[in-house]
């Protein structure tokens, strides 16, 4: 189970057999999903920070280190905001192992030990048709066959500058006749 709101949410095999563990419960294994983030990444992902001193990250598929830009979320599932819509905004008191840039620039999400990563706005997850009410006039297409893309579409986008948008994949087959 994860512990912030985000697109995917997931509920493990581990947090089934927590519950389990508890005595209270007898989980159905078969409804435990995979957890992708950080699937392959190896110990670095776990036991270094998720910003270097120089404001880098060595996980960009799964941290962000321009704080407030947009762009899709981890998996191209939505668009959403680098670790904090407003990196003005700072904390009054900071653990200084979490205080990635010297500044006191605090994630919006609490349970990330301030390490940012791609934060879906509202109403934006690709694959939810519903989400179409919040389309701008750029010929976006949301559903269950829809992913996010960066690029430079749209006349509101600054010159030499991406922004996130939601289009339907296609996938192109090609065979090979021997």
């Amino acid at each position: 189970m994860t512990a912030s709101d985000i697109t995917d949410p997931r509920v493990s095999e581990f947090f089934l057999a927590l519950l389990e563990g508890t005595g209270w419960y007898s989980p159905d294994y078969s409804m435990a999903e995979p957890m992708l983030w950080g699937k392959g990444q190896g110990c670095d992902f776990l036991e270094t920070k998720c910003i270097d001193s120089s404001h880098q990250t060595d996980f960009p598929g799964y941290f962000c280190d321009t704080l407030g830009v947009d762009s899709c979320s981890f998996g191209d599932q939505a668009y959403g905001f680098c670790g904090t819509p407003d990196p003005t905004e700072k904390a009054t008191t900071m653990d200084s192992n979490f205080d990635y840039w010297g500044d006191k620039t605090e994630i919006y999400d609490s349970f990330s030990d301030n390490c940012p990563y791609w934060i879906s706005y509202t109403g934006t997850e690709c694959r939810d048709d519903t989400n179409e009410a919040v389309n701008l006039p750029n010929g976006e297409i949301f559903g269950e066959q829809s992913s996010c893309f960066t690029g430079t579409l749209g006349n509101f986008v600054a010159k030499g500058s991406d922004a996130a948008f939601c289009f339907k994949k296609y996938v192109i087959f090609s065979l090979l006749i021997h």
